[in-house]
């Protein structure tokens, strides 16, 4: 009589067991938070990424692209004179540094 109901106990402990690892795998993750990955950083001339994971589950929920940010360009300054009433001017990207330079008239300012 014992062994009968050790096993019934043994059979209902498995089936418990067996139904709440059940329930554990197909309880899908409400993604409760994000970690924000930024995995590439937007600059002048290229476009960034960023990538949005589940904190819980380690999901992968989405992949955004960061527009590039254009040049930030400072104002045009005088550089040198040059022939025949001409200018040499320059400017420079307050973000990346990148120059550019010109030759125009001198209007005398």
């Amino acid at each position: 009589m014992k062994l009968v109901t050790l096993v019934l106990r043994a059979m209902m402990l498995f089936g418990a067991v067996m139904s709440v690892t059940t329930l554990a795998k197909t309880t899908k993750c409400a993604h409760p938070k994000e970690v924000v990955k930024v995995v590439k950083k937007a600059t002048c001339t290229e476009d960034g990424k960023v990538t949005y994971t589940c904190k819980k589950c380690g999901k992968l929920l989405k992949t955004s692209k960061v527009k590039k940010l254009g040049h930030k360009w400072s104002n045009w300054k005088i550089t040198s004179k040059a022939k025949n009433k001409m200018v040499n001017i320059r400017r420079s990207c307050k973000r990346c540094k990148k120059v550019q330079k010109q030759t125009c008239t001198d209007v005398g300012y």
